[in-house]
């Protein structure tokens, strides 16, 4: 299925790879000799070898994921599990019921032995007190009116790659963050990577960007 230009959407651990064939115009190709197949992301690439205009055909299973929500009656202090509806890669919890109050959220994994369970520990804020004054250049220029360029050196989550929509990548959810406290200020937000492929990797050089950036070591 199409996703905002690559070959499908990341779904790690979906593919039910027992379930899966794979036939060429009929035929049925072997893994590890006709084809190769990533168990995590669910990828597939055909080997290397004489080229044929024959169809190829793959038929498999998947699972979905599902977030319940454990809710209590404020009133009767009675406990409830709301079912939520399943999703590939994302699913949201079900909305409590006016006098609900929620406890916890259920993960319902089809491949897990038993569900998981979250309790809820109250709203979640964002604490921006210790980076407070870090950018006094950006904070003039907020403070004047200036416009503003943001580059965020980082991955491929912080470009965006595990979106579902262009609006939900990292540096248009900061954007929008940034315009809605600085209305009336041009903000422009860019991401970049140096050798940063994946989450496990980090830039190892300098970027060629002003200001006094150091590496931060890993703790």
């Amino acid at each position: 299925m199409p996703f905002r230009g690559q070959v499908g959407t990341p779904a790690p651990y979906a593919l039910d790879t027992a379930s899966l064939v794979v036939r060429r115009g009929g035929a049925l190709l072997r893994e590890g000799t006709d084809y190769v197949v990533d168990a995590v992301y669910g990828t597939l690439c055909l080997l290397e070898g004489e080229a044929s205009p024959l169809r190829v055909t793959l038929d498999y299973r998947y699972t979905l994921l599902r977030l319940d929500s454990v809710v209590v009656d404020a009133v009767t202090g009675e406990r409830h599990l709301r079912r939520g509806v399943s999703h590939l890669t994302n699913p949201h919890p079900p909305l409590a019921a006016a006098g609900e109050v929620v406890e916890a959220h259920v993960l319902v994994d089809d491949r897990a032995e038993e569900p998981a369970i979250y309790p809820r520990r109250g709203d979640a804020t964002t604490d921006d007190a210790v980076f407070r004054g870090r950018l006094p250049e950006a904070a003039r220029r907020l403070a004047s009116g200036e416009h503003l360029r943001v580059l965020f050196l980082g991955d491929s989550i912080t470009e965006g790659g595990d979106a579902s929509t262009d609006e939900d990548a990292f540096r248009a959810v900061a954007a929008r963050l940034l315009r809605t406290r600085h209305p009336g200020i041009e903000v422009h937000v860019a991401a970049t990577g140096d050798r940063a492929r994946c989450s496990g990797s980090a830039p190892t050089t300098r970027p060629a960007i002003g200001g006094g950036w150091k590496r931060r070591p890993r703790t």
